[in-house]
């Protein structure tokens, strides 16, 4: 067996963000208006988690920075096209298309918690939003339901590709990308 360099490039604050996120957005889609008080909780947590990366996102430091992996989309594309000719470059951090899914898991996340409580404060008048609403839920109560259920749709489908994504590039460069997100650590840069 030979002996592989090892770096640290996921903090565990990356680390726990993804795993819980993971975990509430699962039981927020499992759970659905069937069991209210739950679900309302696991959203509640992923709108903390958000907020906490970002903040995290502009204030660490390597790989959890987001202009350490935010690219300009046609790096994006350019990148995809060389992935497409298996000739993309293996990078420590995140590529530039998890760059971008990354970002945009964030905002469908966002747009899903946004809806949510919405929805929440207009049927249920409950939440931050419950008092704006009340006069006007009867009205707007289903179509804020449906656009919340619209951005989890969305959202789940993102995370099968972001799923298929890291599968790709784990077979291509060889390297577990589930277990570096669990240990923190991957193999140094050629």
């Amino acid at each position: 067996m030979e002996n592989v360099e090892r770096v640290k490039v996921w903090d565990p604050v990356v680390r726990l963000f993804h795993w819980i996120v993971l975990l509430a957005f699962a039981t927020a889609a499992l759970t659905g208006f069937d069991l209210l008080k739950l679900h309302v909780f696991a959203g509640y947590a992923i709108g903390a988690l958000i907020v906490i990366r970002v903040i995290w996102g502009f204030t660490a430091n390597g790989n959890a920075r987001f202009d350490s992996f935010v690219r300009h989309p046609e790096v994006v594309i350019e990148y995809l096209r060389d992935m497409a000719r298996l000739r993309h470059k293996r990078y420590l951090g995140h590529n530039p298309a998890a760059g971008m899914m990354i970002v945009t898991l964030l905002v469908c996340l966002c747009m899903t918690v946004l809806t949510g409580l919405l929805a929440y404060g207009a049927k249920e008048i409950a939440g931050p939003f419950a008092d704006l609403l009340v006069d006007v839920g009867w009205r707007w109560g289903g179509t804020l339901e449906d656009t919340h259920h619209a951005f989890a749709a969305l959202t789940l489908i993102l995370g099968g590709l972001h799923v298929a994504g890291a599968t790709v590039e784990s077979f291509l460069h060889r390297e577990n990308l589930v277990v570096s997100m669990i240990t923190g650590y991957k193999r140094k840069v050629d």
